[in-house]
């Protein structure tokens, strides 16, 4: 009796539903009650899970009413899901998971809302089709067509699935219809206008879309061997029409540091490649950065460029570290080409901007001291020797005992003080040390 009573109500119900939602047309007067039925039968049985006892009355709906309800094919699409995830007969399964897919195109053909209805079916196809590489074509044209009617609001793991399954296919044999759509030039701009989308939801918190992008990358990296030929071939063209495109110089500097770091081809287009250079400079000139105006600095070394970009990186350091960073270089290039007057300014800058280098710094320093005893003769043989003690001092700041060690035993020799008086004097060493230093006492 309680039973036919909920029968009895959930028809009510559903009848009054009916009438504010549903859709009779076509449908002859004296079916429409039993319609109602069916419809609501439908709906109780899966909103108790009784798949099976819903299928008679979906496939009734199905067969004569099928534009009645949107409701009839998201049930329809439950029951069969539930179904297909019990079953543990292959065949059965895979009718179960095909009849998934139908009822979304059957969904499209009744009530559109194609672009919603093919992100949810591309979605569930490639959990079920995924394990099939002979229907990867059909999963492909799937996430395709998911990818070309949403385009920005396509669901961040759709874009995955269709660069996933890309892969899978290029180069395959049994696809061979499919490969104009895999050259590299066309996954290049797919890849190039995927990217755009997901930097944007990125930037927007969005959530999935970090993933999307690891994804997306590293299959479009399976996809495409990025090589120096490669790039002047299709990128460089870009980079011409939109030269002031900061994304485009951005991700064509990255292949061609990709391209120049892997081992598997000789092609190098870093060190000095003028596309490189040319992209390079224009990425700073639009978004100056200390790390670009030091690598500009080291590209442009022995030119008259250098300095134009050792200043800007100066200027765009954002600590003391950095700017030693910057003076340890010119330090290095002062003392390789023998100024050393100038490399020991720049090394005490070194010490003094970055604490953690000042041992280094004044041990360098101490080095220069102690390797320059040659040109440094003074008017007598104790004069002459002070640039050892010059260097001991030097590396005494710099706390390295060792070296101490080594400059001591250049010293002046005790017979050499006494000869001379020198015991206990200040002298000023010879040559471009140019520091006062005092003799030891005897």
């Amino acid at each position: 009796m309680y039973r036919k009573l909920s029968l009895l109500l959930a028809l009510f119900c559903g009848w009054v539903l009916a009438a504010k939602a549903q859709n009779y047309e076509g449908i002859p007067e004296d079916k429409k009650s039993l319609v109602d039925e069916k419809f609501v039968l439908l709906g109780d049985n899966v909103s108790m899970k009784n798949y099976p006892d819903a299928q008679p009355h979906l496939n009734w709906l199905l067969a004569n009413a099928p534009k009645f309800s949107k409701n009839i094919y998201i049930n329809g699409i439950k029951i069969y899901k539930a179904l297909a995830e019990k079953e543990a007969d292959a065949a059965k399964k895979t009718l179960y998971q095909d009849s998934v897919l139908v009822l979304h195109d059957l969904q499209i053909q009744n009530f559109g809302d194609e672009a919603k209805v093919m992100n949810a079916k591309a979605f569930t196809a490639y959990y079920y089709l995924y394990n099939f590489p002979e229907r990867y074509g059909e999963l492909y044209e799937m996430l395709r067509k998911a990818y070309l009617l949403n385009k920005a609001e396509i669901i961040p793991q759709n874009l995955s699935f269709l660069f996933i399954v890309m892969s899978l296919m290029k180069g395959e044999e049994f696809y061979a219809k499919y490969q104009p759509e895999f050259a590299d030039d066309k996954v290049t701009t797919l890849y190039e206008e995927v990217g755009q989308i997901i930097n944007a939801k990125v930037a927007a918190g969005e959530a999935g879309w970090e993933d999307a992008r690891n994804t997306v990358d590293q299959y479009y990296g399976a996809m495409v061997t990025i090589t120096c030929s490669y790039i002047k071939k299709y990128l460089e063209p870009k980079y011409r029409a939109s030269p002031d495109d900061a994304e485009l110089i951005e991700k064509i500097i990255g292949y061609m540091i990709k391209a120049t770091q892997d081992t598997s081809n000789n092609e190098k287009c870093i060190v000095g490649d003028p596309l490189f250079l040319e992209l390079s400079e224009k990425l700073f000139q639009k978004e100056p950065t200390y790390k670009r105006a030091l690598f500009l600095m080291r590209a442009y070394k022995d030119t008259g460029r250098e300095a134009e970009f050792r200043n800007k990186a100066l200027e765009l350091a954002e600590n003391g570290n950095q700017k030693a960073d910057i003076y340890l270089m010119i330090a290095d290039e002062y003392r390789s080409s023998g100024q050393y007057g100038s490399a020991r300014e720049y090394f005490f800058k070194v010490a003094q901007l970055d604490p953690s280098r000042a041992s280094l710094a004044y041990s360098i320093v101490g080095d220069m001291y102690l390797s320059s005893g040659g040109g440094c003769k003074g008017d007598n043989p104790v004069v002459s020797r002070s640039y050892a003690i010059a260097a001991y001092n030097m590396y005494q700041k710099a706390g390295n005992s060792g070296k101490m060690a080594t400059a001591q035993r250049y010293f002046p020799d005790r017979e050499a003080i006494f000869t001379y008086s020198m015991g206990g004097k200040s002298v000023t060493v010879p040559c471009w040390i140019g520091e006062t230093v005092v003799i030891p006492n005897l």
